[in-house]
């Protein structure tokens, strides 16, 4: 694409119009600060912003103007960027032409301004400063760090509980020859020594500490209609990744329609959504997804569509076309990627994608589509009719008559509730649930908060460790005999 063709589709995400030099440096300086600490971009000078019209510089001073702007680059942003500027001819107009390459050594910024304020990033076609959370996001990036190997000291020591249930999960699932060891963890990265201790990692609390990495759930809820209006249900699965994959698995699966036949003592079936693939999508958000984000992974049932939401735009320099066409594969998070890998959770890295289409189109239906942003990746998985598509695929077999199995009545337990909605008993309690439950009482055993709440008891354990970590209950009694009660202030 020349510059002519580039000019007619506006600005974006890697391309910046400027009308003329602007009277402050740091009118520009901020756009090539925030291309240095993304995908590189373009600055092109003579063009009108608003219409795209080609207006060009002035020839007399354009010597001049090269050079201001080369200065202005090199001395007034820190670490040092070099531009490649040159001219170019549109439409017999002179055009000055600014190229700046993904930085190497983020998180760059304007001298000026300083480190925490002078550090912006590329929104669309937008230039906006950067927030703590991104500004510490580039200093991993310019460090060659990722997220998930991180260790933040202000965390307690794994535990050897912890450090022990990890080491028979990851035997269990990949079905290792040997049992999986702590030396092994140290070795893998999972956990890191320091001062004498086991310090866990993002990667180590994911899968042992869930509560320390504040978003990690996924929020799961089903609607009435095609909007997020009417509720009929809702739940947050906040445990640890490899056991949530299977959860959020079966919550998609209890509320949609299969079609189904049975001949003789053989049962063919036909869910709106392969197994397969839906396990696939869900992987994929778990391991792609953005930690740093303050948000969740969200999945979204809808009477046309299921939408399964994941916080973080592509990994890298990624495009959409290269995702689709399995061309390339980038990973945010290659700790958790290998700990999946060693679970048998994912098999060859890579291939999820083509994997799901394939599914999808094996089973005869609609292939889901994929909405791609700066800030998240959204699958979009269209509700066909089970029975239509089973019609495709069974109905010239002859045979018995084709059934779909529905799970729910769509007209039971509708309300108007906006998402997320915080739960009551009996929906899955929820942190904050669990301590007002042992608040209310005295001497709470956990089979009684078991018989209770409806919380499955590995989720539950986490809970109120977690809880008499932040020093709100407090247990007495072994084992077998420990009651719980609610600390008084």
């Amino acid at each position: 694409m020349n510059i002519a063709q580039e000019i007619t589709k506006g600005e974006s995400s890697t391309l910046e119009f400027k009308k003329e030099l602007p009277a402050t440096h740091e009118q520009y300086l901020k756009t090539v600060v925030a291309f240095a600490n993304g995908k590189g971009g373009r600055i092109i000078f003579g063009i009108e912003d608003q219409t795209c019209a080609v207006v060009g510089v002035q020839v007399e001073s354009v010597a001049r103007t090269l050079d201001r702007i080369s200065n202005a680059i090199v001395d007034g942003i820190v670490p040092q960027i070099i531009p490649d500027i040159y001219l170019e001819n549109v439409d017999d107009k002179v055009l000055i032409v600014v190229d700046i390459a993904p930085g190497q050594h983020t998180p760059y910024y304007i001298r000026k301004q300083g480190p925490e304020q002078g550090v912006y990033l590329r929104s669309g076609a937008t230039t906006r400063r950067a927030e703590n959370l991104q500004r510490f996001e580039l200093v991993l990036k310019g460090g060659n760090m990722n997220y998930d190997s991180y260790v933040n000291q202000s965390l307690a020591p794994a535990t050897t509980d912890e450090i022990d249930k990890l080491c028979r999960d990851i035997s269990e699932l990949g079905r290792t020859e040997a049992p999986v060891t702590v030396n092994q963890l140290i070795s893998w990265g999972v956990l890191k020594e320091m001062d004498g201790k086991l310090m866990p990692t993002v990667t180590f609390c994911l899968f042992a500490r869930p509560y320390a990495e504040r978003f990690c759930r996924i929020q799961c809820a089903e609607f009435k209609g095609n909007n997020k209006v009417h509720f009929l249900d809702n739940r947050e699965l906040d445990m640890p990744v490899h056991e949530m994959i299977t959860e959020a698995e079966e919550y998609v699966m209890r509320r949609i329609r299969t079609a189904y036949r049975i001949e003789n003592i053989y049962r063919e079936e036909l869910p709106e959504i392969p197994r397969p693939a839906l396990r696939e999508i869900i992987v994929n958000a778990i391991l792609h997804r953005n930690y740093l984000m303050p948000t969740y992974i969200q999945i979204a049932i809808y009477d046309d569509r299921i939408e399964f939401y994941t916080p973080g735009g592509l990994p890298g320099h990624l495009t959409r076309e290269q995702l689709l066409n399995c061309s390339c594969s980038r990973l945010r998070n290659p700790l958790v990627a290998d700990i999946f890998h060693r679970m048998k959770i994912v098999e060859k890295w890579g291939s999820g994608i083509k994997r799901i289409f394939d599914a999808f189109q094996e089973a005869g239906l609609p292939a889901p589509r994929y909405l791609v942003d700066e800030t998240s990746v959204t699958v979009v998985v269209p509700r066909e009719s089970s029975y239509e598509a089973g019609e495709r695929l069974f109905g010239n077999r002859g045979g018995a008559p084709l059934e779909v199995r529905e799970e729910y009545d769509p007209q039971q337990n509708i309300a108007p509730v906006p998402f997320p909605e915080p739960r009551r008993f009996k929906t899955n309690a929820s942190l904050e649930d669990i301590w007002h439950y042992i608040n209310q009482r005295r001497n709470v055993t956990f089979s009684q908060m078991l018989a209770d709440l409806d919380v499955g008891r590995r989720t539950l354990a986490y809970r109120l460790e977690a809880l008499k970590e932040r020093g709100l209950i407090v247990r007495t009694g072994n084992t077998r005999s420990a009651v719980w009660n609610a600390v008084t202030r």
